[in-house]
């Protein structure tokens, strides 16, 4: 076991989703493997677009979450201590590659799995396949819904773009029955 880990440590480990379905062989092997990294405030931990190494649970500090839309950064969400990042590029659902940029809001300590160890000693055991899959079902459905929106938004300009704004007098007869238009 690393020895920078103290028990409030283990709690968190203990207490984070994958880690917490594992058996306690696999938890020893993964205290052995895991190193533990400072990351000072403002600075990227993964980058959206960037090969997936990784896989993170945050001990202490607070990330943020961005998505990159046409040049803009977008915050998606913060995320707090226990907290864990990373296993969509290593579960292969995005080919591989980050599908968001997690930024280090305060100074962060982390736990650090290779790609190697998580698929080994997390990915698939216990209950965690059913969880990852979650995570990735509802990634889907927030991109496959931005898309939606954006769509109907271009609709709705290329909709409006024909219409002329007319005003009338109170009392003005704008439809006749029986008239043609």
């Amino acid at each position: 076991m690393p020895q920078t880990l103290d028990q409030a440590d283990l709690d968190i480990l203990e207490n984070c989703k994958p880690v917490a379905a594992l058996s306690p062989d696999v938890k020893h092997r993964l205290l052995d493997a895991l190193s533990v990294l400072k990351v000072p405030a403002g600075r990227d931990i993964v980058v959206e677009g960037s090969q997936g190494q990784d896989f993170f649970i945050l001990l202490a500090g607070v990330v943020e979450v961005f998505k990159n839309d046409d040049g803009r950064e977008i915050k998606l969400v913060e995320m707090p201590q226990g907290s864990y990042f990373g296993e969509q590029a290593l579960l292969g659902r995005s080919n591989g590659f980050r599908t968001a940029t997690v930024r280090a809001q305060t100074d962060c300590r982390m736990a650090s799995i290779t790609a190697a160890d998580f698929q080994s000693l997390i990915a698939t055991s216990g209950r965690n396949q059913d969880l990852f899959e979650g995570n990735a079902s509802a990634y889907l459905y927030r991109e496959i819904r931005k898309s939606l929106d954006a769509f109907v938004a271009n609709e709705l300009n290329e909709s409006i773009d024909g219409v002329r704004r007319t005003s009338f007098s109170s009392g003005e007869t704008l439809i006749k029955e029986g008239e043609q238009s």
